[in-house]
């Protein structure tokens, strides 16, 4: 037990020291951007920082737009709470993943507060392998709102998957942050996933249907992929027949002149 406390202590010390001379570099970026406007502000650390421009305003506006400050908080939730005494995947396949969903419905518009959403994460596994077995996609930082801390999913290669996280509107009005990501008993992978939500008591009430909270049966989600793989390869044959149409046309009128 002190062998792993210690094993753990000396990789906190050695992330947190990475940690910290990331966030030297990107403040170093940022102090080359000399404006107050707040939406170039979220423009910039939006680039910089890689993340969608709700993440942005929601550290910016939290850290009364300082933007060291945001930076060190942005870091601090990427701080793994997971992988502190686990052993590396074998290199030969460590799982993949990318994130599909579109999560800016949910947080353009406000909710009243004890609102429960239905939110439907998508991921596809872009590995080689299949997701390990202790794959889970799992609460990390913020404010969990209600939700499950873990949700088990699993994907096999080139699968496509979803989750259903059910959040609850905190009462309490403003804007609400908290993150999630896949995880097994080796670590993270893929990309956190954030999700904020704005409460206000006059915003408008919603309803969603029973069927929302509950996630598809594995058979819907393969008609699902086969309806759109089925849509795709129509789109191609009309774009191909579109191009061949102008070709011929462009033909004929040359023949003309």
């Amino acid at each position: 037990g002190g062998d792993c406390l210690a094993r753990s202590g000396r990789a906190g010390e050695r992330a947190g020291a990475r940690a910290g001379a990331m966030a030297d570099e990107l403040i170093a970026l940022f102090g080359k951007i000399t404006t107050d406007d707040h939406e170039q502000l979220v423009d910039q650390f939006s680039k910089i920082m890689q993340v969608d421009p709700h993440v942005s305003t929601f550290f910016l506006e939290a850290s009364s737009w300082n933007v060291e400050t945001a930076v060190h908080n942005y870091l601090a939730s990427q701080q793994g709470l997971y992988a502190r005494d686990q052993q590396p995947l074998p290199l030969t396949s460590p799982p993949q993943a990318v994130f599909t969903s579109d999560l800016a419905p949910w947080q353009s518009r406000p909710f009243q507060g004890g609102t429960k959403l239905p939110i439907h994460l998508r991921f596809q596994n872009t590995g080689t392998a299949p997701w390990p077995a202790d794959t889970y996609l799992i609460f990390v930082d913020g404010e969990i709102m209600g939700a499950e801390r873990g949700i088990g999913v699993q994907a096999a290669p080139g699968e496509t998957v979803e989750v259903v996280l059910v959040l609850t509107v905190p009462p309490n009005e403003g804007t609400h942050m908290g993150s999630w990501r896949l995880a097994c008993s080796a670590g993270y992978f893929g990309e956190p996933v954030y999700m904020i939500v704005n409460s206000h008591h006059a915003a408008p009430p919603v309803q969603f249907a029973p069927s929302e909270f509950h996630r598809p049966s594995a058979m819907q989600q393969q008609e699902a992929q086969h309806e759109q793989a089925q849509f795709d390869q129509l789109m191609s044959l009309a774009n191909n027949s579109l191009r061949l149409g102008h070709g011929q046309q462009n033909d004929h009128s040359m023949g003309d002149n």
